[in-house]
């Protein structure tokens, strides 16, 4: 039996495993529950050394080498309130899978499932964890890293379901793949008072304007044309009434990079207007820089192996060569940090529109076709 058509017989299995895990999404660092699950799917499987890292993060081997391709699925859900009308929408008030890390894990199990029974014909080890908390920086995978989840590893592979693609495809792209993210966060101390008395007072909220309105430049005067990057500002809290000039005021911002340099720039210039924006409008300011995620960037030989697998799964036509990065980032670039990585999109789009809502949308879903696909994928290519 060949590696798709056993994924398609467990169909049924890896359906059941991602309504399950859509059922009870958990945050990350908390995802216990998720956790006993996978940890109680493998020992069912058998032949893996399961252990747990990182707190609810869980590791399984198999096979003996000093080498191994490690497979990875990200484990903790979204602080959303769920607006589907799926039989298995989340039990859980407030959170939710809306990003597909619930299809991920059972994809990754059940490509465990097939991998195990075909233990005799893996030429090196095989390493599969599920990680915690990918979501919010710092993310789950540098407490992986520093857990020794890496030890022995050669290649990383992770797949993320992608709705703009339609189940039966992947994308694929080589070199960099998705971008860096830094957040700040930026709060304007003025002296608040009436409002018709405003020389008494230093005006927290033309302060932030100042600062938000001299950023906009950054991308478009500091920025080379031939680069791209990505500054926005999230939320701009200040005052309580419209007769009282706002004694402080908050703003939240990210930036993304597709290079070091220009990250380096943005980073320092974000915060040197936000500084000045200060001293000219005479209020105080607390400035914080939270660097999170770094750039993806996947390994040639290992996306070739990608396009390869899938293209004798899915036919050349299937697999789609991405033009262009991401601005989106994912903290599976620490990995790619230490070792080859590739990271590509399973198409998970249906012909239900349901299936079509994009990540981080509290309705998104979807076309759970793409499950025994992804499932193949993955288990494909620790034999190539």
């Amino acid at each position: 039996m060949t590696i798709i058509d056993e994924a398609i017989k467990n169909s049924k299995e890896i359906i059941e495993l991602r309504r399950f895990f859509h059922e009870n999404p958990e945050p990350g660092f908390r995802e216990e529950k998720t956790a006993e699950r996978i940890e109680k799917e493998l020992e069912r499987i058998g032949e893996f050394e399961v252990r747990r890292v990182a707190g609810t993060g869980v590791v399984a081997d198999i096979g003996e080498s000093l080498s191994r391709i490690m497979l990875r699925a990200d484990m903790d859900a979204l602080e959303l309130e769920e607006k589907t009308d799926a039989s298995y929408a989340s039990k859980n008030q407030g959170l939710m899978h809306a990003c597909g890390h619930d299809a991920h894990m059972a994809m990754l199990l059940g490509a465990a499932k097939i991998i195990a029974s075909k233990k005799k014909d893996l030429k090196r080890g095989v390493r599969i964890i599920f990680q915690p908390s990918e979501e919010t920086a710092p993310g789950g995978a540098q407490a992986m890293i520093s857990e020794g989840v890496l030890d022995g590893v050669t290649a990383a592979f992770a797949q993320h379901v992608y709705p703009q693609l339609s189940a039966g495809a992947i994308g694929v792209k080589s070199g960099v793949m998705m971008a860096a993210s830094d957040d700040f966060d930026v709060a304007f101390i003025g002296r608040e008072g009436h409002a018709a008395f405003p020389n008494d007072c230093r005006d927290s909220i033309v302060a932030g304007a100042e600062f938000v309105s001299r950023i906009q430049t950054l991308i478009s005067r500091r920025v080379s044309p031939f680069d791209s990057a990505v500054l926005t500002i999230g939320s701009f809290y200040a005052g309580t009434r419209r007769n009282i000039i706002a004694g402080e005021a908050r703003i939240q911002g990210t930036i993304r990079t597709l290079n070091q340099e220009t990250g380096e720039l943005l980073r320092r210039q974000v915060e040197q207007i936000a500084r000045s924006s200060a001293t000219a409008l005479e209020t105080g300011i607390e400035f914080k820089l939270i660097e999170s995620y770094p750039i993806l960037e996947n390994d040639i030989e290992l996306t070739d192996c990608v396009k390869r697998t899938a293209a004798d799964i899915l036919g050349e036509k299937n697999v789609i060569e991405i033009k262009h990065p991401s601005m989106g980032s994912e903290d599976f670039a620490y990995y790619g940090g230490k070792v080859p990585i590739c990271f590509f999109r399973l198409g998970s789009g249906g012909e239900e529109s349901s299936t079509r809502f994009c990540h981080h949308n509290s309705k998104f879903n979807i076309d759970e076709s793409c499950l025994p696909i992804g499932a193949a994928l993955m288990a494909s290519l620790v034999f190539e």
